[in-house]
């Protein structure tokens, strides 16, 4: 399946609107202008605090997202076959939705 149509399919239950636009080479998703997740190539891009982000980084198929040889502070990068599962999907992009809503409006 598409992983944009997989990440859409997951997300509808939520009673928001998300943007999206197209940022890093992918698709970006934002929630009153502030990014809280990305597609990119066969990766989910997600956008977390310190300590999730360690507590995430023991699974299977996660690491630190990179853009060129940099890595980005504060995202990780989730391989789409370790996301097969919609609920599993639906859990990671709310750490990311949360994170964002969590941040000061622009």
């Amino acid at each position: 399946m598409n992983l944009e149509r997989h990440v859409d399919r997951a997300v509808e239950v939520w009673d928001l609107v998300l943007d999206k636009k197209k940022l890093f080479g992918g698709l970006a998703y934002l929630i009153d202008g502030k990014m809280c997740f990305a597609i990119r190539k066969d990766r989910v891009l997600l956008r977390v605090g310190t300590v999730q982000a360690s507590k995430l980084l023991e699974r299977p198929g996660v690491h630190r997202a990179c853009m060129g040889s940099r890595i980005m502070k504060g995202w990780l990068a989730f391989d789409a076959e370790t996301l097969g599962v919609e609920v599993e999907l639906l859990e990671i992009l709310a750490i990311g939705r949360n994170y964002a809503w969590a941040l000061p409006s622009k």
